[in-house]
């Protein structure tokens, strides 16, 4: 074996041996002493401003914004219902309980909206940046921010048995 070649390998195993720097994870334990509205959570989002939602199955949510705990209750954010899904799109935080509703955190305020069909599922289109719901029969709906209503704009292709 040639010099360089030695030198080489002695680098490479030096390399490998060293530790690398790694990203720092911090993480913190929250209880309903520390003002979570409850130790039962069903559902935990963290927004794109930094705040993290948890949904309790009590249908209250908690915000922690850095800082400290908020809590909402059912009667200012419209939820009920004992599970929830957070959505975040262009048009704010939403939040779908399941059914025919959608919860719409924007600029402070809660919005409520009714869907014409069952939901059965909401996804964010990455290229729109814009909520996409899908009935339990496969048709696809958008928000329309303008006249705030749902618009019918697909249907997902049919599987052959």
């Amino acid at each position: 074996m040639t010099l360089a070649f030695r030198l080489s390998l002695l680098l490479l195993f030096g390399i490998l041996a060293s530790p690398l720097p790694a990203q720092y994870n911090q993480s913190e334990t929250f209880t309903y002493d520390d003002g979570l509205a409850s130790n039962t959570c069903v559902a935990i989002h963290c927004d794109r401003s930094g705040r993290i939602w948890v949904y309790h199955e009590t249908s209250m949510i908690s915000v922690y914004d850095g800082n400290g705990l908020r809590q909402i209750p059912p009667e200012e954010s419209g939820m009920t219902g004992p599970g929830a899904r957070f959505i975040e799109d262009r048009n704010g935080l939403w939040v779908y309980p399941g059914g025919h509703s959608l919860n719409l955190y924007r600029i402070g305020q809660w919005h409520r909206y009714q869907h014409p069909a069952f939901i059965e599922t909401i996804v964010n289109d990455k290229d729109t940046d814009q909520i996409v719901a899908f009935d339990t029969l496969g048709h696809m709906y958008r928000f329309l921010e303008k006249g705030e209503s749902w618009e019918l704009c697909g249907r997902l292709p049919i599987k052959p048995i």
